[in-house]
């Protein structure tokens, strides 16, 4: 059913991913002659008010600036954290209990070799201190982490939020349908909220592993296991938003192709790893801390990569090449 703007009388666009009508003649969303006179009949003639119109059409500088700021963000948030920390938790993992046996052995057993009552006691500090010092840097490996997950999230949300809103006032530019693509990245950047997990909290409460044990060991668990699973379930749904991104830009018109090479990354079972980690005392941990690490290194390499060519494609809409046609494709590409 066709719609006519009630200021101007042109015939009005319906997106639905705003759920609204637009004037292309006015350029603002209007209400329809139709349902104007609809809500005139409800309403008392004395309580008739002057027409308000809907929100403003979301500007494509504003959208551009977010995605902008969102890569300005990416030295501050996105940072690469060497495995050296797990290598370093690997290395006092292993003297802490090494140590500990020996002094153990020599004190029931005894050997030849036996050691002073000061060589005893400061066996027992350096024992003491190693594992201090292991606590110590996991708590500090969790900051680490969990801040970098907070962050990154952050800047993505921007990012998606500039997305979106630069294919919606593209569209409604370009008078293009591309209401499945975006109620699809909709779907996908909502229905799935990422909260701030806290990284000061997380890091106090591994750190009790050296007060209370059972709690530090729990909380540590429990830490490694949703860093696992966030981070690959992020990396999923950032698939498959960029895909949709590009899909409707090709939709409209404005690329020829999809260029999509993310890496996927390799699957992780993080139950499986608690189950691993508690039937091995521990000492599978070294190697959770290394994938979590390079997990996520991974991923903002990913995501680099696609942002650079999301820049590149914005910026070619703004100084096109000359001598480049772009017509909208007859067949929409499959995703790969």
């Amino acid at each position: 059913m066709k719609q006519y703007c009630s200021t101007c009388g042109m015939e009005m666009t319906y997106y639905h991913q705003n759920q609204s009508w637009y004037c292309h003649s006015c350029q603002k969303y209007a209400e329809p002659v139709q349902f104007q006179a609809q809500s005139q009949q409800v309403m008392h003639p004395q309580q008739q008010q002057a027409y308000q119109p809907h929100t403003p059409l979301v500007d494509e500088k504003l959208a551009k600036s977010k995605i902008y700021g969102g890569m300005r963000m990416r030295d501050s948030t996105d940072k690469i954290i060497s495995t050296r920390w797990a290598f370093g938790i690997l290395a006092f993992q292993l003297i802490v209990p090494i140590l500990t046996v020996a002094l153990l052995y020599l004190y029931f057993v005894g050997t030849n070799f036996n050691l002073s009552n000061i060589a005893q006691i400061a066996v027992i500090i350096v024992i003491f201190l190693a594992a201090i010092v292991m606590v110590i840097f996991q708590s500090a490996l969790v900051y680490k982490l969990v801040g970098r997950r907070d962050e990154h999230f952050r800047r993505d949300a921007m990012m998606k939020q500039g997305m979106m809103e630069y294919l919606d006032a593209v569209s409604v530019k370009e008078m293009k349908d591309i209401n499945v693509e975006r109620w699809t990245m909709n779907t996908i950047f909502y229905s799935n909220p990422e909260a701030s997990r806290g990284p000061g909290l997380w890091a106090l409460l591994v750190g009790l592993v050296a007060i209370i044990p059972v709690i530090g060991i729990f909380a540590m668990l429990y830490c490694l296991y949703f860093l696992t699973r966030d981070v690959h379930d992020h990396d999923l749904r950032q698939r498959d938003f960029n895909y949709q991104f590009q899909l409707a830009l090709y939709k409209m018109g404005k690329v020829n192709s999809i260029s999509y090479d993310w890496i996927p990354m390799p699957k992780r079972d993080p139950a499986a790893y608690v189950l691993v980690s508690v039937l091995t005392i521990g000492f599978f941990l070294p190697y959770w801390w290394y994938v979590n690490i390079v997990d996520m290194n991974s991923h903002m390499k990913n995501q680099w990569h696609f942002e650079g060519q999301l820049i590149k494609m914005i910026d070619e809409q703004e100084n096109p090449k000359p001598n480049k046609e772009v017509q909208r494709p007859d067949e929409i590409p499959t995703k790969p």
